[in-house]
């Protein structure tokens, strides 16, 4: 009964069964006839040949006269495609792969050979961009298409860290460099590290450079980081040195002195040893000079070497060096200086066979300079060789007319007793010759025979004088009682005009200054009958007729600065100076201009020297700065200004007697001050004795007479508060000496004892007629008779061939009771060494006069 049923449904199922199989059977037929017709038709496409004619660009030309691309007529294989590829043709490949897309729809190529071209195109692109130097087009395919920047082309990222550099982008720059350090081998890494360390700072380089921790590394690469790591401080360091930026270049070599004392690497310690020369760290220069040398000889570290011990003054290690290495450095550089220098030093030192020898071998390598030969005779003639000495001198006279070739041939014929023929050439050769011998009538200038020897004059060098001075003088009260303090800074350089006859300089001092009054304090008590009392008469000063004195007020200190410049033409038998300078004391708003032209002609046997000038008058607070007028507050009075010229001179007697004098010619006048004029007179007459370890010792009488028109020593309105008697007669004894110049300290003295008569005439209370008092209108005169005495000595200390210490102090007990006392305190430092003897062109040439 089921096998019925089953029966019977199979029947009724079996036409649609069929029904279906045979609908499948006509789609499949249809598909493959369609199939066929379209290979027909592309067969008929690609096969057109009737009626059509190719053109000259691989098209064809219809009956319309319309063209169109010529399609291949079949699928192109891979093996055809890759090996346009292989050979280059990356254009016909593309242009064939488009075209075939075009003529066969769902037709593609081989995947990798697509991408492969694919980054042809992006690698053209952007080699043209980088070429172009065009970063934008570089980043755009740099981050569209990161595949394309690998390992094998690290310079394209490079490239791309480079510009965010230059666009200040670091944090960009530096994610650029982690990319490459953390994905490629060991030599694109150091590649990448050695490009970071030429454009990063020390600190950016630092935060890469850490990663060559993470990485596992061979001794090899590890010493290859370690040298990359040591250029890289040496180049910052040697960049910081040419920047002057001496503190970073010390501390970059520092620390990379602590990594090659490690790895002993002999060209950087080389390297880092002359930049410690540079920065004339010389010790820390020595030290690895000879650790570079030790690890690997060289010409170079041995001239490092020598250079610096030259500039230690080891001279000793010097000699024994070239001693122990005179095969390698005979005939270098370092070799013929360091002669030439040992020599010297040989000739200070005494050893003046020794200094023969070393300039015998020098002259055998190169012809001797001037200043060697020079050495050459003063070696000669210590070993009392006058003759050659002699000649030498006087070859070396005729080149250069110079005091020190003068010095030498002077005391080489002085030696050999050939008197007229030293004053023969005197004559005949003239200048610093016959100068000298001129001199010698007056000054023992054969004591300077060990000093000047081996002098070079150092009115050649640039030179700073740094110096503190102070002037302390007793007087009434607080007017005419002061001290006064200066601060100065002086430098002196040759002038661009310099040449061998003439010593042009520039000069400069900046002079600030403090005046105290001490005391400050006036008078608590005052008798009505006596207004010249100092308390009571000054400014417009009160009625005479008033029975209460309001006391003035004073200012007790005061501050100022003074500057000057200046210019000195000095030829061989005159020198024109001219200064200009200015007083500025801001209380007042005082600012007065200083003028200073002199004159000077010295020949064989005289000297004088003419000046003008315009310069204040530092007596008291009122005659150099002013005062307003404690009664009124609006009157200003004082700041005395001189206006004058002087003439001095000396000239030179026989039996070693000299005569010296000058005259002084001025007109005082200052803010509300009656004009004064003002005269003096001096002359002197001078023994010299001849005295051995003095360069001079002179002493004699002297006389001085001096007056003003006009009794200008008081503090009312019209006076100046200056010591100007109307009579002044002075007459006493002076001495004068200065030591040898053969030591490395210098003592020069001046002192004179005398007695003065002095004279001041009475004095209106207000000269100008400005104020109207009721009594008595003058100031009483007065005539007094006095000892007085003043002694002025100085001195100068080489503390080494550059730099110099001097002192000065004065006392003086004159003026009508008045006492003052002053002292200098300063340094010298001369740009260029002048030896270790001193010699009088050290004293400073203003000596106390900015007190004065």
């Amino acid at each position: 009964m089921m096998f019925r049923y089953w029966i019977f449904i199979s029947m009724l199922f079996l036409p649609l069964a069929t029904s279906t199989s045979a609908m499948a059977s006509d789609e499949q037929t249809v598909q493959t006839k369609r199939d066929a017709v379209n290979t027909v038709e592309r067969k008929k496409q690609y096969n057109i040949q009737v009626q059509h004619k190719k053109n000259t660009a691989g098209e064809v030309t219809n009956a319309e006269g319309t063209s169109k691309k010529v399609l291949p007529t079949k699928v192109m294989s891979d093996d055809y495609l890759w090996g346009l590829y292989k050979s280059g043709q990356f254009t016909k490949l593309g242009k064939l792969i488009q075209q075939t897309k075009l003529s066969h729809p769902g037709w593609l190529p081989d995947a990798k050979l697509e991408r492969l071209l694919f980054e042809h195109k992006v690698i053209r692109r952007v080699s043209r961009a980088i070429k172009q130097q065009n970063f934008a087009i570089v980043l755009k395919n740099y981050q569209t298409q990161p595949g394309v920047f690998g390992c094998e082309r690290n310079q394209w990222r490079l490239f791309i860290a480079k510009a965010y550099l230059k666009r200040k982008k670091v944090d960009h720059a530096l994610d650029v460099y982690n990319q490459i350090l953390t994905s490629c081998d060991f030599t694109v890494r150091f590649e990448t590290l050695e490009h970071a360390a030429q454009y990063l700072s020390e600190s950016e380089f630092e935060i890469i450079f850490k990663q060559q921790k993470k990485w596992a590394l061979s001794s090899t690469e590890k010493k290859a980081l370690s040298q990359l790591n040591q250029r890289r401080l040496l180049r910052l360091a040697q960049q910081a040195n040419e920047k002057k930026d001496n503190v970073q270049a010390l501390r970059l070599a520092n620390k990379l002195s602590h990594l090659l004392m490690k790895t002993k690497e002999a060209p950087m310690l080389e390297a880092l040893a002359w930049l410690y020369f540079e920065q004339k760290k010389f010790t820390l220069a020595l030290k690895h000079f000879k650790v570079a040398y030790q690890q690997q000889p060289s010409k170079s570290a041995l001239e490092g070497m020598a250079y610096t011990y030259l500039q230690l003054e080891k001279y000793s290690e010097l000699e024994g060096l070239l001693d122990a290495y005179h095969g390698e450095v005979k005939g270098t550089g370092v070799f013929v200086n360091t002669l030439s220098v040992l020599a010297g030093q040989a000739l200070a030192d005494k050893n003046y066979e020794k200094t023969l020898l070393l300039l015998a071998e020098l002259k055998a390598l190169r012809a001797l300079q001037n200043s060697e030969l020079e050495m050459v005779a003063w070696a000669q003639y210590h070993l009392k060789q006058f003759s050659q000495a002699a000649a030498l001198f006087e070859q070396l006279y005729h080149i250069q007319p110079s005091l020190s070739y003068a010095q030498g041939l002077y005391f080489s014929l002085l030696q050999l007793g050939q008197q007229d023929k030293l004053a023969a050439l005197s004559q005949k050769l003239g200048g610093e010759l016959r100068r000298l011998v001129m001199l010698a009538k007056t000054n023992n200038l054969q004591t300077l025979e060990q000093s000047q020897a081996f002098a070079v004059s150092n009115d050649h060098s640039p030179k700073v004088h740094v110096t503190q001075m102070s002037r302390d003088r007793s007087g009434n009260f607080a007017l005419s009682r002061m001290n006064l303090q200066k601060r100065v800074l002086a430098f002196t350089m040759p002038s661009a005009l310099r040449n061998e006859k003439t010593k042009d300089k520039i000069l400069f001092q900046y002079e600030r200054f403090d005046m105290n009054l001490r005391d400050g304090a006036l008078p608590q008590a005052f008798a009505p009958n006596q207004p010249f009392n100092p308390g009571f008469a000054i400014g417009s000063m009160q009625d005479i007729g008033q029975s209460n004195y309001a006391l003035p007020v004073i200012q007790n200190k005061h501050h100022g600065y003074e500057w000057s410049l200046g210019y000195v033409y000095d030829a061989s038998d005159a020198t024109y100076q001219l200064q200009v300078g200015q007083l500025v004391y801001d209380a007042f708003n005082l600012s007065e201009l200083k003028v200073n032209a002199s004159y000077k002609h010295e020949d064989d046997n005289s000297m004088y020297r003419l000046a003008l000038y315009k310069k204040p008058l530092p007596s008291s607070l009122l005659s150099y700065l002013g005062l307003p007028d404690p009664y009124k507050g609006t009157e200003y009075w004082g700041a005395v200004s001189r206006y004058g010229g002087e003439a001095t001179g000396y000239m030179v007697l026989p039996n070693e007697w000299s005569l010296s004098g000058s005259v002084v010619a001025e007109s005082r006048s200052g803010e509300q001050v009656a004009t004064n004029e003002y005269v003096s007179v001096y002359t002197g007459l001078s023994y010299q004795f001849d005295l051995s370890n003095f360069l001079y010792f002179t002493a004699g009488p002297y006389m001085r007479w001096e007056h003003s028109t006009m009794n200008q020593n008081y503090y009312t309105i019209g006076h100046g508060g200056y010591f100007s008697p109307q009579f002044l007669w002075d007459k006493g004894l002076s001495l004068s000496f200065m030591t040898a110049t053969d030591k490395s300290w210098l003592v020069k003295t001046s002192a004179s004892v005398g007695h003065q008569n002095i004279r001041q005439d009475a004095s209106p209370y207000f000269p100008l007629g400005s104020v109207t008092v009721l009594n008595a209108a003058s100031y009483p005169s007065s005539v007094n008779a006095e000892l007085h005495y003043q002694l002025d000595i100085s001195g100068v200390f080489a503390v080494n061939e550059n730099l110099r210490v001097h002192a000065s102090f004065l006392r003086s007990s004159s003026n009508v009771g008045y006492n003052e006392s002053s002292y200098m305190l300063g340094l010298t430092y001369y740009f260029d060494q002048q030896g270790s003897h001193v010699s009088v062109d050290d004293f400073p040439a203003y000596g106390l006069s900015p007190l004065y």
